[in-house]
């Protein structure tokens, strides 16, 4: 939704999962590894966190703290000289999974997307990341075009994404009342891997 049409309250209990939650586990996982002397972490942000999303600001801005995140702590490893602490940020295209029948939507319309990847390709990246770690890997063709658009072209490109998701998320989507999902207590249906596609 609107940025202010969304209530405060889930604004901040996303930023409390996307971004405390990441926080918290990257730190006690570091803290583990340089005790241990190796270690390998992989953190999912989105490609969200390059490119600004309309009516997902939190998500988007959570997305981005994840990407920066990993960015300052590469530079960190590499100025400690930690060569056996690895970390990588996965970031993907919007994923099929149950969370679009789940979501928080202040829209007037049903949270969906109609260019959803599978998300074995999330998982098969976080395994390869885990096997040949690399600083940050761009997961499927759509994630990867939509990171290189913004690249060379930020102001097209976020003209466009602002139009695409007008389209695709809200104008070809049913009405739905205004909800905030499972944003704020957990919804017991559709608790399976994928969602409607695959």
């Amino acid at each position: 939704g609107r940025f202010e049409e969304v209530p405060l309250e889930d604004h901040l209990r996303l930023l409390d999962i996307n971004v405390k939650g990441v926080a918290i586990g990257t730190h006690l996982a570091l803290q583990r590894f340089r005790r241990q002397g190796y270690g390998r972490l992989v953190n999912v942000a989105s490609v969200d966190g390059e490119i600004p999303h309309a009516y997902q600001a939190s998500y988007s801005a959570s997305k981005a703290a994840v990407l920066s995140l990993g960015r300052v702590l590469q530079q960190e490893l590499r100025r400690g000289r930690q060569p056996n602490i690895q970390l990588s940020t996965v970031l993907p295209w919007a994923l099929d999974t149950p969370i679009w029948g789940h979501a928080a939507t202040y829209t007037g319309h049903r949270a969906d997307l109609p260019t959803k990847d599978s998300p074995d390709k999330a998982v098969q990246a976080i395994v390869g990341a885990l096997l040949q770690p690399q600083k940050e890997i761009t997961v499927g063709y759509k994630a990867k075009l939509a990171y290189w658009g913004h690249r060379l072209a930020p102001e097209l490109n976020e003209r466009f994404t602002a139009a695409a998701v007008q389209r695709a998320e809200i104008d070809w989507n049913p009405a739905k009342a205004a909800t905030s999902g499972n944003l704020q207590q957990p919804d017991q249906a559709g608790r399976t891997i994928r969602g409607s596609n695959f």
